[in-house]
Parts: C-alpha cells; structure tokens; sequence
C-alpha cells in the first residue's frame, strides 16, 4: 500500500512556518532539517510537512510510504515508464526509512 509520507516545499517564507505550523495547522516543530529547513510534526512521525528556504514557493518533493515487498515492483514500474530511479542509502537514512529510492517525474 502506498500512502503520502511526506511533502516538501521551498519558499521565501519559510520561517513563517514555524507559526503557521504550530498555530495554525495545529502541528509541532520538529528538528530543522538540512539548511535550516523548517519540519513540522503532525503524528509520531518525526516530520510530515518540510519547508525548504529559498526564492520561490515551489513544491519539491512528495514522499510515499511503500511496504518493503512492493518497493522493487513500484522502481520496476517508474522505471518501464522513463523515470530514472536513484536508491539511496543516505535518503532512507535522513527519511528514517529501511529503503528509500527517489526519482523525478515525468513532469520535471
């Protein structure tokens, strides 16, 4: 089963997420991430929401939780279909995850 893991997003106002994530979504302020990205704790997850500063608000990356029997049918099927999957041992370990493998899709 594949379900949304993760969203990350770059924005000019990044900082504003440590409000808008507590006080508004209704969520916690979890450890920043790499450059001071700002994460937001929604569950026990460590971080659900991420926000990266940067230029322009622009969304980066969707993360899916994918059960470890499926993950290698799931690049089998990215892959048939032109997507260029990496699997990184450093992303499964920054995503605190057994596997983890990235790709970027069809639309850039």
């Amino acid at each position: 089963m594949e379900n949304l893991a993760y969203v990350i997003f770059r924005s000019p106002a990044a900082e504003e997420w440590r409000t808008f994530g507590t006080a508004i979504i209704g969520g916690s302020l979890a450890d920043d991430g790499p450059n001071r990205a700002v994460r937001v704790r929604l569950d026990d997850r460590p971080w659900r929401i991420q926000i990266d500063p940067g230029e322009r608000d622009q969304l980066v990356a969707l993360g899916w939780n994918v059960a470890a029997a499926d993950l290698d049918r799931v690049i089998d099927q990215l892959a048939a279909n032109g997507c260029i999957v990496d699997e990184s041992a450093d992303l499964a370990a920054e995503r605190r995850a057994g596997r983890a493998a990235s790709f970027v899709d069809p639309f850039g």
